[in-house]
């Protein structure tokens, strides 16, 4: 029965840490959304990013946002460069990549070709 006691009250103290700690991620989401109504997103996304964060406060953030934000982000960085590509059309890129290409297929090609036993030259 002693122990008893002893086990519900660490059971309760389990509890109110567990529930301490989901009140704090909710503050800590106010207060940031706060501050990125003030301070405005790019302010703030800047300021995380260059961050030196505790390890315990990256967990706040969960995994999901961070792999939606990346994928977003990675769509315009996609679309950035082919914007880019498009209004720079640059001729020495161009035959660099014409170039580089090339050498590769020539590459993969000629592994193939030994690959078959096909003599090339």
């Amino acid at each position: 029965m002693k122990y008893m006691r002893l086990y519900i009250f660490i059971i309760e103290v389990a509890l109110l840490l567990l529930a301490l700690f989901a009140a704090l991620r909710i503050i800590a989401g106010i207060i940031v959304s706060l501050l990125v109504l003030a301070l405005g997103q790019e302010t703030m996304q800047n300021a995380l990013l260059n961050a030196n964060l505790p390890k315990i406060a990256r967990h706040l953030v969960p995994k999901g946002s961070i792999d939606a934000r990346m994928e977003k982000l990675s769509e315009e960085i996609k679309a950035k460069l082919y914007d880019d590509l498009e209004k720079e059309k640059n001729d020495e890129i161009t035959e660099r990549l014409v170039k580089e290409i090339s050498e590769q297929i020539e590459g993969w090609l000629t592994k193939m070709a030994e690959v078959v036993e096909i003599p090339l030259s």
